[in-house]
């Protein structure tokens, strides 16, 4: 199914940033809908989800420059 999300741009698969192609294949890419007005249909919940939207808007400039993408793993914030 993922394939086939992927073969109809309803989303984008980013690969993690590494100069490793091993590391690089391992771990799962980063998925984010190709287009802001796609969340909804990817997450029903009623939260907010402008962060995303904001994340997707600038995937989609960043790929339309042509430059090249990585996604990257940080420790997740604890609200401290």
């Amino acid at each position: 199914m993922l394939g086939h999300l992927l073969d109809a741009f309803l989303i984008s698969a980013v690969p993690l940033a590494t100069d490793s192609e091993r590391q690089r294949n391992s771990n799962p890419h980063k998925l984010s809908p190709a287009d802001p007005g796609l969340i909804k249909a990817f997450d029903a919940s009623d939260r907010s989800n402008l962060g995303h939207a904001l994340e997707t808007a600038v995937l989609n400039e960043l790929e339309r420059r042509g430059a090249e993408v990585g996604s990257i793993k940080t420790d997740e914030l604890t609200g401290e």
